[in-house]
């Protein structure tokens, strides 16, 4: 999750008060937990435009994906991945190729594979690699959920 504050608001003058959008300076991350850093491109009245999302779980990617349209659309995905979950001392972005949910054979468990540019796939519970499951979907596909604007 990531926490604002009302001291970091934006306040811009003459904006409508019905507006459904806040600015901030500034998020903080209160949980080291791995992110999605989502382009989406956008059209305007005469033109079309990008902006970033930071997005913290991975169903809330994919309802992105589910709500594209011709005005609204994911450009391109990273994931941002903690120092605990990559083998560094360091945060690391990585272009997403896909998100797939896992299930064990008996079991109620799942586990998120994190598929990314380099070839390294992730882990989100840490239980996939150490046990024999199956994909019971794929969450995200960056061949398939990305569109070629």
């Amino acid at each position: 999750m990531f926490t604002t504050y009302r001291s970091t608001e934006i306040t811009i003058e003459g904006l409508d008060k019905l507006q459904q959008s806040q600015m901030w300076r500034c998020v903080e991350q209160e949980v080291i937990h791995p992110w999605y850093y989502v382009q989406i491109g956008r059209w305007g009245r005469r033109s079309a435009s990008s902006s970033m999302m930071m997005i913290h779980h991975a169903h809330e990617l994919r309802e992105l994906v589910d709500r594209q349209s011709n005005l609204s659309w994911l450009e391109q995905v990273h994931f941002v991945c903690p120092p605990h979950m990559n083998g560094t001392s360091s945060w690391t972005m990585e272009p997403l190729i896909k998100i797939s949910v896992l299930t064990f054979p008996n079991s109620e468990d799942y586990d998120l594979q994190i598929n990314v540019a380099e070839g390294h796939s992730y882990f989100l519970n840490g239980i996939g690699n150490a046990t024999a499951c199956t994909v019971a979907h794929i969450l995200y596909d960056a061949t398939r959920d990305i569109s070629p604007k």
